[in-house]
């Protein structure tokens, strides 16, 4: 199932939709991955992105640009993944690494949600799967 994941296809898991694209992830992809499930005509988005590993000194501002458009984006729940994006200005739930964030989904799974996944492989998102 990796091609297609990296396609972007839609997978349906126990009901839910989750897009996920969890093997790479730079400023142009992610960005371009945002404004897609942007557009996308479904109810209840929810956002779980991971840092954009080997930025360099470019990667604060990076991180800053895609919160500031999710700021500007009306998805009902974000959580940002590793500390980078821990690192920037803003508002959402933030996890310090894959780990916190599959102990907070044995508690409470998101329900009725659309979910895109990504982030860079190193963060490991996609192990958030079976959980969801």
């Amino acid at each position: 199932g990796l091609e297609r994941n990296r396609q972007n296809a839609f997978q349906v898991y126990t009901g839910r939709q989750l897009i996920i694209d969890a093997y790479n992830a730079n400023p142009t992809s992610m960005m371009a991955a945002l404004q897609n499930f942007r557009n996308m005509a479904v109810p209840h988005k929810m956002l779980l992105l991971g840092d954009m590993r080997e930025l360099g000194a470019e990667s604060n501002i990076e991180h800053q640009k895609i919160v500031d458009y999710i700021k500007d984006s009306n998805f009902e729940q974000v959580w940002l993944v590793g500390e980078q994006f821990a690192a920037t200005q803003h508002n959402f739930k933030t996890y310090a690494n894959v780990q916190e964030v599959i102990k907070e989904l044995e508690t409470q799974k998101p329900k009725g949600y659309t979910i895109l996944i990504k982030g860079s492989n190193g963060i490991k998102l996609s192990s958030t799967v079976e959980h969801l």
